[in-house]
């Protein structure tokens, strides 16, 4: 909607993202709505926003579903999460879910929106946050083939 329609709807995002479907085994085909299938490979969403976000599921097959939903599908699919959003107390429970990391993007005096684009914007700062993540990634990546 262009914005300053907080809250957001990441609830309903992770979970459609967490619950796709893989392309079959030695497809070459691209689906924009699977994942591509690796057997060896983690499944990483990172997330960058600079609002908050609904508490309640609005998709139809996940209507009414709340943050426990969305962890449980997570975990159950092994995706690694990480996210860079803002310093409110919603992104501190998603990143209680396992193998899930939060930043917590803030500049003392900025608006979120305006914090968020100062920090994706700083190529020192943004290029050492993706090493980090990587770093992190490699980590937790140690999964059993799908």
């Amino acid at each position: 909607m262009g914005g300053a329609d907080e809250p957001e709807s990441l609830l309903d995002a992770l979970y459609k993202v967490a619950t796709m479907e893989a392309v079959p085994k030695g497809s070459q085909t691209v689906d924009p709505n699977k994942w591509r299938y690796r057997s060896d490979a983690a499944r990483v969403v990172v997330v960058f926003t600079d609002a908050s976000f609904k508490e309640t599921m609005g998709i139809p097959e996940a209507k009414g579903g709340s943050l426990q939903d969305v962890a449980n599908v997570v975990m159950a699919n092994r995706i690694i999460l990480s996210l860079f959003a803002p310093n409110f107390e919603g992104y501190d429970r998603l990143s209680q879910i396992d193998k899930s990391e939060w930043e917590a993007v803030e500049y003392e005096g900025l608006s979120p929106q305006a914090a968020l684009q100062k920090f994706t914007s700083e190529p020192t700062n943004f290029r050492n946050t993706l090493k980090q993540l990587a770093a992190s990634v490699s980590r937790s990546a140690e999964t059993v083939a799908l």
